[in-house]
């Protein structure tokens, strides 16, 4: 488990909304901590929120219009959200589904992005299951734009191959040219919080 400190940076710039929400883009309905419907399936939705034994995080009369948005990303998912946008979810159970399922998830996630991820200080680790949960674990594609636009991750993943924690921290802030000028402060503020963690190892 990453250290509580990055835990706390995943949760702040996550949040826990009481209602599904659509963030736009290419995302999915996403409901408690940061829980993209557009990469889960009927069958994860399930298990990771309605598996005997979990706290009910949703209502059984909600569950239908939330197994309907699993797949579904940009504008579907957008049409989908007035279907399931009054569902109430519980934050104790959504912080279940997040410490028990989503960062265990990621943290493998981060380990095969960024081969010798686990020789890093825990902060610097926590800092990468961070951006990785934003961002996912892509490296990008040759000749589409996700190239381009996953440039700063290649960085990231060879900055990690040779333990240079500088390098790691000036990547992840490079990354900001993605998202300046965009409306998408947030995304900026996460980015200077993880490099600087980085840096904090």
């Amino acid at each position: 488990m990453i250290p509580r400190e990055s835990v706390e940076l995943i949760f702040r710039h996550e949040g826990c909304p009481e209602h599904p929400y659509w963030p736009g883009g290419h995302s999915g309905i996403t409901l408690g901590v940061g829980y993209d419907l557009a990469h889960h399936s009927e069958q994860d939705l399930r298990r990771d929120w309605l598996e005997e034994g979990r706290i009910q995080a949703v209502g059984p009369s909600e569950v239908s219009g939330l197994l309907s948005a699993c797949g579904k990303a940009g504008n579907a998912a957008r049409d989908a959200l007035p279907r399931v946008r009054r569902a109430v979810v519980s934050r104790e159970g959504a912080m279940e589904v997040f410490l028990d399922v989503s960062l265990p998830k990621y943290e493998q996630i981060t380990e095969e992005a960024f081969p010798g991820v686990e020789n890093l200080p825990e902060l610097a680790r926590g800092a990468l299951v961070s951006l990785i949960y934003n961002r996912g674990g892509s490296m990008g594609r040759e000749a589409t734009p996700s190239w381009e636009s996953r440039k700063e991750m290649r960085e990231v993943r060879d900055a990690v191959a040779d333990g240079d924690l500088p390098e790691i921290a000036a990547a992840i802030r490079r990354m900001k040219r993605l998202w300046e000028g965009k409306g998408l402060d947030g995304l900026l503020r996460r980015r200077e919080d993880e490099a600087k963690m980085v840096e904090e190892s």
